[in-house]
């Protein structure tokens, strides 16, 4: 597949999710009582993800007039599988979010993603993407649950 058509069908895929994300965060609610409700991240992050997807569409479009279908423009079939496996992984966490909150499933996103990206199964570097992915974890918690104080949705476990 060329690397210009991937950008379009790309564009179209990721500007449909931020829609998606759009009228779900709206659906959360984007205030509350005391602060930023539970959907104003998602809302945020729908309008960079629409905003961007839009630009980029625009921008595959105008240079697919003026590219070539160069050999070294092709994307290869290991690539889109990767991109595959990111978008599975975020539409698992999105899955999971009203369910198991916004901060149980993510370090398993972030591992998921980083294994997706490289797939390593050596100890350590397993030991140092879970300690990382939890740890960018309890700092969401608190900048979100306690600095911000955004009322994001909460799993099983009370967080």
């Amino acid at each position: 597949m060329s690397l210009a058509r991937l950008d379009i069908a790309f564009s179209i895929l990721t500007l449909a999710f931020g829609v998606w994300i759009l009228s779900h965060a709206l659906h959360y609610g984007i205030s509350s009582d005391i602060g930023p409700g539970s959907g104003t991240f998602p809302m945020i992050a729908g309008l960079f993800v629409t905003l961007f997807s839009a630009a980029t569409l625009v921008r595959a479009v105008r240079e697919r007039k003026v590219a070539s279908d160069s050999a070294q423009d092709r994307v290869s079939l290991a690539e889109i599988a990767k991109i595959a496996g990111i978008l599975v992984m975020i539409a698992l966490y999105v899955g999971l979010f009203q369910s198991l909150g916004a901060f149980l499933p993510l370090p398993l996103l972030m591992i998921g993603i980083s294994l997706v990206i490289e797939w390593r199964t050596d100890f350590g570097w397993l030991v140092k993407l879970a300690v990382i992915s939890v740890a960018f974890t309890v700092a969401c918690y608190f900048i979100f649950a306690d600095f911000l104080r955004v009322l994001l949705p909460v799993g099983p476990l009370g967080f």
